[in-house]
This record gives C-alpha cells, structure tokens and sequence, in this order.
C-alpha cells in the first residue's frame, strides 16, 4: 500500500493505491505459435502428397498434358476437386501435370472447387 500525492490545479488530492492481489499469479497469456505456413497459406504437404506429385510428374512425363510445355514450372492438377471427391486427393489416377499457364487457363473457365474430369477433358479437346 501507498499514498500517492496528485495536484490537479487548484484541488491536491491524495489517493491510496493497494497493491494488486492478482498480481504474480495471473501469467500473461502468449497464444500458441502456428506452424510454418507456405505460401498462399496452405501448410506444408505431406510426404503422401510428395509421393503423388511425383507419381503423376513421372506419368506425365514431366511434361504439361494440355501444352507439351517441359521447361516451364509444372503444377499436379487434380482432374476431380479434392474439395468434393475427398477419397481420390491422393489417387495419382486423379491427376495431371499442367504448366502454370495452362492451370490458370483451365481455373479460370471453370473456376476453382468442384470440378471433375468431364470439365478437363472438355477443356483439353477445346485447346
């Protein structure tokens, strides 16, 4: 406890100060550190996912099925959303490697969540 002598203008007022009860047993609260994020947010693969990526590049031939592009960076394109078809994320039979290009070609006509193979092969045929 203390006394603490405050003058405001014309009017000193002395005001008792307690100490805080709390203070000591209350620890300050750090929320817990999130783990390490790539880019657009989405955490890191797993090596199941690594495994796929790799099994359809080699498929594929490191080569875009929609361009013939092998020198440009090659994205695994699920032909069936992974946001709907959740059983075939991992099916390399459910994939294909596209260029960036031709990946942002494709989502671009027919969006991003829900498509299937019938919209990608619509697409191909359509190039």
């Amino acid at each position: 406890m203390r006394l603490i002598y405050q003058n405001r203008g014309s009017v000193a007022t002395i005001v008792l100060a307690l100490p805080d009860p709390l203070a000591g047993l209350v620890k300050r609260f750090k929320p817990p550190k999130q783990p390490k994020k790539q880019r657009r947010g989405k955490a890191k693969p797993s090596t199941n996912y690594q495994r796929f990526r790799m099994d359809v590049l080699e498929r594929c031939n490191h080569r875009c099925v929609a361009c013939g592009e092998t020198n440009k960076r090659l994205v695994v394109h699920h032909l069936n959303s992974y946001a709907v078809f959740d059983d075939l994320t991992l099916d390399p039979d459910n994939g294909v490697a596209l260029c960036h290009d031709c990946d942002q070609g494709f989502h671009s006509a027919y969006g991003i969540v829900g498509n299937t193979r019938s919209q990608f092969m619509e697409w191909v045929n359509s190039k």
